[in-house]
């Protein structure tokens, strides 16, 4: 499940990242989000998901993060 899957409110841990499509250097993008704090195997919670596809905000250890829904959806979780 992507995170831009998970419900509003709800908790669960981030599994793995997939490699972004749109982005040719796939490792620095996976840098710049571990940078934030989205690494596997800390637990994401679903703040508020805007409507019509906007932005989603999450919390992470301890900050609230807004992500694209694009980028969202490389973020895999388990234990949902």
């Amino acid at each position: 499940m992507g995170l831009d899957e998970l419900n509003t409110s709800k908790q669960a841990k981030i599994q793995k990242i997939l490699p972004s499509y749109n982005n040719k250097d796939d490792s620095s993008f996976q840098q710049r989000l571990y940078d934030m704090g989205i690494i596997p195997g800390e637990k994401i919670k679903m703040l508020i998901k805007t409507p019509l596809g906007g932005p989603l905000l999450v919390r992470v250890m301890g900050s609230n993060l807004c992500l694209r829904r694009d980028l969202a959806n490389t973020i895999r979780l388990e234990g949902v």
